[in-house]
């Protein structure tokens, strides 16, 4: 029995997983591990010490037995659940529910799927462990692929994006070498706004960029990155000959129908540039001409992911406002089609994409094996060649870095999202797809017997 203030709460050996129990401290435990001591008073503080208990992990058991014990204390009571000098990795979402819970004590644990920035303090842990359930309520992070011939404007395109007025300078363009990728970006203007309510309710699409290099030496790799459940762009320049221009776009038409299997959940647009460049009316009529080609070259019945056609002017700002809107259609137009995300899928991509991988962690780069599995994370060092190229924009110091790529095993990735909560291999399989179409890694699975 336990006792908190003179009210006996049960506790049997069956509440607890069997790990504990197996352990060099069974006996301590039975008497005095999950003890609750009073501190003081009648609005007593008190703890629930699993302390030097050699935990492993805070298993489903467990928790079930802390809710049982906290549901019978006081509701004034605070409580603090003492988890110090363990050997947690990871800690369940469940434990930000438990009852009567003020505090939670982690000190001395390896930690180590639980991210940096939330080990020291548990108001801030208990927070994200809660965001968890509402972000796979509603995925917010969508990948956006920005394709298109060299010199047509597409990185000043994505510069135009997060800005109100939808325009900036166009002097001192760098051309894009190989693919760079941009995170945690936002539309804004009234028009993104108003689809993004009716498209995915008051959340706001974060957009993860991915923009092409358009010279013809890359266009090869540039396959490895399509995927379903992506919202396209195929940049082209109004200034173009027209029909260099349409067989251009018919290429990455037929290229991303093919690769995703005309899947209606991957939207494309078509995007015009340099419209500032258009003269007057014959100029105008041109350029109509060539938007009703492409609708009725590329119709929905014949590329079910084909969202329209958009003439923009990053210069001036023209049609901007139109394009975020499409772009936030386009976002919920891929919810509907998206499963529902389990929890321990939104831990495990906040894993891979914020934990710091160590410096030690070595790739040779070399192709799998036959039979194997190769799963490439989008953070980390490592030598995987093809993907040196790659540079990625940190949003929040605006510095673009070029990374390495690190490759891991299927069976690391599979003890990674096992740690935290995936449930099996089946599992994982889906999780690596999903997080594959997102942009976070990339996952190429092999044939196994």
């Amino acid at each position: 029995a336990l006792i908190d203030l003179g009210v006996a709460v049960k506790c049997t050996r069956d509440d607890l997983p069997a790990a504990i129990f197996e352990s060099e401290y069974s006996e301590l435990m039975v008497k005095s591990v999950i003890t609750l001591r009073s501190v003081s008073g009648d609005a007593a503080s008190s703890t629930v010490d699993l302390s030097h208990c050699r935990l492993g992990r805070v298993a489903a058991g467990l928790v079930r037995a802390l809710h049982a014990l906290l549901e019978g204390i006081h509701s004034k009571q605070r409580v603090t659940l003492d988890l110090s000098f363990n050997e947690i990795d990871v800690l369940p979402m469940e434990v930000a529910l438990l009852p009567n819970l003020c505090a939670v004590k982690l000190e001395c644990n390896p930690l180590k799927y639980v991210l940096p920035r939330y080990r020291k303090s548990w108001p801030k842990l208990k927070a994200y462990l809660l965001s968890l359930r509402d972000r796979s309520q509603a995925w917010r992070e969508q990948k956006l692929v920005i394709i298109g011939e060299e010199g047509v404007g597409k990185s000043t395109l994505i510069r135009c994006l997060p800005r109100n007025k939808g325009k900036c300078s166009c002097r001192d363009n760098l051309s894009t070498n190989g693919i760079e990728i941009q995170r945690g970006l936002q539309l804004k203007g009234a028009e993104a706004a108003e689809a993004a309510e009716k498209g995915k309710g008051a959340q706001e699409t974060v957009w993860n960029v991915w923009d092409f290099g358009g010279q013809e030496i890359f266009s090869s790799t540039h396959l490895f990155f399509i995927t379903l459940n992506t919202v396209y762009m195929i940049v082209f320049d109004l200034m173009m000959d027209h029909t260099a221009l349409k067989t251009r776009v018919s290429y990455w038409m037929q290229t991303i129908k093919t690769m995703t299997d005309n899947s209606v959940s991957t939207p494309i647009l078509l995007v015009g540039t340099h419209h500032d460049m258009v003269e007057g009316e014959e100029g105008e009529a041109k350029v109509a001409a060539l938007v009703a080609d492409l609708e009725r070259e590329f119709q929905r019945q014949r590329f079910h992911g084909m969202s329209g056609v958009v003439c923009v002017s990053s210069k001036s700002g023209h049609g901007m406002g139109r394009l975020k809107a499409e772009l936030a259609a386009c976002a919920g137009r891929v919810s509907r089609y998206r499963e529902s995300i389990p929890l321990s899928w939104v831990a495990l991509f906040d894993n891979l994409s914020y934990h710091h991988v160590p410096d030690d962690v070595s790739c040779d780069g070399a192709d799998a094996a036959p039979g194997q599995e190769r799963l490439l994370t989008s953070s980390g060092t490592g030598g995987s060649s093809i993907y040196q190229t790659i540079r990625r924009t940190n949003p929040r110091k605006g510095v673009k870095v070029s990374q390495k790529r690190y490759s891991m095993s299927w069976e690391e990735f599979e003890l990674q999202a096992l740690s935290v909560g995936v449930e099996d291999a089946a599992e994982c399989r889906r999780a690596a797809l999903f997080l594959h179409s997102i942009g976070c890694i990339f996952y190429y699975p092999g044939h196994r017997a």
